[in-house]
């Protein structure tokens, strides 16, 4: 009887001590790149560096030869309920096969971002705006 309280006892312990611990953060969702599929097909791209941890790293790519592209200018807008975060714009003059990379603290403990790049060309007028998914955290 005394084994079986034991027993019993440990259970409602093990039970007790489980519901007071902290509860784990929710794991970052979505990211990713997204295909635009028009001129020089590029791919604008966010993701977490590692796990849920900072920062946000958005870039782009072109999968073909630019087809006038010859400056972009990318971003990362995060968003923290109704107020955006913006990184400063960078801008970008295109290189076959390489890719930018730009970095963002997250700027709240819960939110949303995406990469937004904007491309110009050789005189410099706006040609397209791509963007990539949305980074949940």
């Amino acid at each position: 009887m005394l084994g079986k309280l034991a027993r019993v006892g440990a259970i409602v312990l093990t039970t007790a001590a489980a519901a007071l611990a902290p509860v784990p953060a929710s794991a970052d969702s979505g990211g990713g790149c997204r295909n635009y599929g028009a001129f020089s097909n590029p791919y604008v791209c966010i993701s977490v560096r590692s796990g849920t941890t900072n920062p946000l790293i958005g870039d782009f790519y072109l999968n073909s030869t630019p087809s006038g592209e010859r400056t972009a200018n990318i971003q990362i807008v995060a968003w923290c309920g109704n107020s955006a975060t913006f990184t400063n714009p960078y801008w970008w003059t295109i290189v076959p096969n390489h890719s930018p990379q730009i970095a963002m603290n997250k700027p709240c403990a819960s939110g949303y971002a995406y990469t937004r790049a904007a491309f110009y060309n050789a005189n410099n007028a706006h040609m397209y705006t791509a963007t990539s998914l949305t980074q949940y955290w």
